[in-house]
């Protein structure tokens, strides 16, 4: 009788555990990631199995060494929700702080981030994309990424195969979870998220225009303004009309503009470039003096200069890559078929530039170097220093 009852029990708790998990115990499956940082701010994201209240328990660097490793701060969330987005305000610029997320009785590990750099300060930005299909591929380059610790990373869209599929996403978050609890990311939309809501659920975004006001977006870090756009919509005239106030207004207090979308007006890969549909865009991006343009699509790196402009094409963060030249690009300047990123390295009239294979050498770079004088636009540029330039002509 009492092996009887031990069984029975042990059905119970089979039977009822299910319920137990759903109504009591979330499990924390997705981050916690970050998001849109100022010298003042971030956002911090997360995910659970199940609906339920949330909080971020914080403290700067300093206080948390000399306490002991202890929190002085918390913001919590009372809305029971799955996608979770707590926004830190009232931070210190330039700064290092220890921060965790609670939901329900789930608490993550202890993480850092950076608050955004000052305006006279140098910063490391790593740009890539086109990660959705190799993920062994998409891993080497975030690994090799981390090693670079950059301040922020930006991606030029296909992050998944099909935006629309939530597995994608999970596969996704796995392998940047190390990279992306530490450091913000901005992505802009490819042609494979469909445009999909899963893709507006997942990344909090500065404020922008289109689909809930996050289609297409602008953010400022350090001496540079960062332009992401929708280039599946390249002749919305809303998007247009954003565009050029957005670039009226950067060019009157930034140093240097870079631009992210995701088909590129410039490419020798399989799909090739479109410059000729981008025409509107590019004569902004000439006028208000944009520096760098980057994009993906063709899954290669490729470097183009074109009216004073430097086109990137950066897609081969984890697709299967394609082979370069197979269509002409007379403004190519170097151009190569393998897994790589992007790294800029921001000092003040200076960046940096290098495209950083897989296996961590280097591919192609350059440094360009601006006389800037804030309200002044276009930049005048000074001759840029040329790096190793190795291109796959045939």
């Amino acid at each position: 009788m009492r092996s009887r009852g031990i069984d029975l029990a042990c059905i119970l708790i089979l039977l009822v555990s299910p319920f137990l998990q759903i109504s009591g115990f979330p499990d924390i499956v997705k981050g916690p990631y970050l998001c849109d940082v100022t010298e003042t701010s971030i956002a911090i994201c997360w995910e659970t199995t199940e609906p339920v209240s949330s909080a971020v328990e914080y403290a700067d660097e300093t206080r948390y060494l000399t306490s002991g490793g202890k929190y002085d701060r918390r913001v919590e969330n009372q809305n029971e929700v799955r996608h979770h987005t707590v926004v830190l305000k009232g931070l210190k610029p330039s700064a290092v702080y220890h921060y965790r997320v609670i939901s329900g009785d789930d608490v993550s590990e202890d993480n850092t981030f950076h608050t955004a750099v000052r305006w006279d300060e140098p910063f490391t930005v790593i740009v890539y994309g086109d990660c959705r299909t190799n993920h062994n591929a998409h891993s080497s380059v975030v690994e090799r990424m981390i090693e670079h610790e950059p301040d922020l990373v930006l991606n030029t869209g296909d992050l998944v195969s099909d935006g629309r599929v939530s597995s994608q996403w999970d596969i996704f978050f796995d392998i940047t979870e190390e990279l992306m609890k530490s450091v913000p990311y901005y992505p802009v939309l490819g042609n494979h998220e469909r445009n999909a809501q899963h893709y507006y659920d997942l990344f909090h975004l500065p404020a922008g225009g289109g689909w809930e006001g996050k289609q297409w977006y602008s953010f400022d870090y350090g001496n540079t303004h960062f332009i992401c756009l929708d280039s599946n919509v390249r002749s919305s005239a809303d998007q247009v009309m954003w565009l050029e106030k957005d670039l009226a207004r950067s060019a009157l207090r930034s140093q240097w503009i870079l631009v992210l979308f995701h088909h590129p007006p410039f490419s020798s890969g399989r799909h090739g470039g479109s410059a000729e549909m981008m025409r509107g865009w590019m004569e902004l991006f000439e006028g208000y003096g944009v520096d760098m343009v980057f994009s993906g699509h063709d899954h290669i790196y490729e470097r183009s200069f074109y009216n004073d402009v430097w086109y990137i094409v950066t897609g081969g963060g984890g697709a299967s890559l394609y082979p370069v030249n197979s269509k002409p690009n007379p403004h190519q300047v170097c151009a190569e078929s393998a897994y790589h990123f992007c790294k800029l390295r921001i000092n003040g009239a200076r960046i940096d530039f290098e495209m950083i294979r897989a296996n961590g050498t280097i591919g192609d770079k350059m440094t360009l170097t601006s006389v800037s004088i804030v309200g002044v636009k276009p930049l005048d540029k000074l001759p840029v220093i040329w790096g190793e330039v190795k291109s796959n002509r045939p």
